[in-house]
């Protein structure tokens, strides 16, 4: 099952997808000493924008759509 169908699953599922989802998350954060945070850190840095939109999960598709026009990249 996909993240986009979770809604289709009893509150009780849902609950303990998220748990899941966050604990994945969590997890890949601490991962080699907060390193991938690092990383988001120094492009939001680089790119003028704060922190939380660029780890939000709809904000970096629309900077990277920037970054990526220009050079003619096809999905």
């Amino acid at each position: 099952m996909e993240g986009s169908e979770i809604e289709l699953l009893s509150s009780k599922v849902q609950a303990e997808y998220c748990l899941q989802d966050a604990r994945l998350s969590l997890k890949l954060a601490e991962k080699d000493d907060y390193r991938l945070l690092k990383i988001f850190y120094k492009i939001s840095k680089e790119i003028g924008q704060d922190f939380y939109s660029t780890c939000n999960y709809a904000k970096p598709t629309s900077w990277w759509q920037s970054k990526l026009k220009p050079l003619n990249y096809q999905k």
